[in-house]
C-alpha cells in the first residue's frame, strides 16, 4: 500500500494499491493507523470530460470532516495530473454530503432529476489561483 498524500495537520493519509489516477484511495487516520473509510476517482463518466468522485467514510468515524480532508487531499493529487475538475453527485436527501461538499467548493448544484444532485468542482489549486 502506498502513500499518496497527507493533510496538513497530519490527521489523515490516502493510501492506495497501485500508481492508476482512476482508482480507490483508503482514508486512513495517522496515529491509529486505521482505515475510516475511502475516497474514488472513476475518471470520465457518460462520455463528458469531468471526472467523477465518490466518498464513503464508515458510521463510527463519521462527524469528523474526514471525507471533506479527503477531497482535499485527492483534488491535489488530481491536480498533479493535470485534472482540474471534477463532479460528485449525491442524494438530495444525504444532508451531510452536501455540507460536505458545499464546505470543500463553497457551490451549489444541479438537480439531475430522481432525487439525485451533481456538483461541480474545481480542484483545491484552481480555487485557491481563482481567489487571487
Amino acid at each position: 500500500m502506498q502513500l499518496i498524500k497527507v493533510t496538513e495537520d497530519n490527521e489523515i493519509e490516502l493510501r492506495t494499491e497501485n500508481d492508476n489516477i482512476i482508482n480507490f484511495y483508503d482514508i486512513y487516520l495517522k496515529d491509529i493507523d486505521k482505515c475510516v473509510g475511502y475516497i474514488k476517482y472513476r475518471g470520465y463518466h457518460n462520455n463528458e470530460k469531468i471526472g467523477d468522485v465518490g466518498y464513503v467514510i464508515y458510521p463510527k468515524y463519521r462527524g469528523h470532516n474526514y471525507a471533506y480532508k479527503a477531497l482535499i487531499l485527492l483534488s491535489q493529487h488530481l491536480n498533479e495530473f493535470g485534472i482540474e475538475d471534477f463532479w460528485i453527485t449525491c442524494d438530495i436527501d444525504n444532508i451531510p454530503s452536501k455540507k460536505t461538499i458545499e464546505k470543500y467548493a463553497q457551490i451549489y448544484p444541479k438537480e439531475l432529476g430522481d432525487n439525485i444532485l451533481r456538483y461541480e468542482c474545481p480542484t483545491m489549486e484552481k480555487i485557491k489561483t481563482h481567489k487571487k
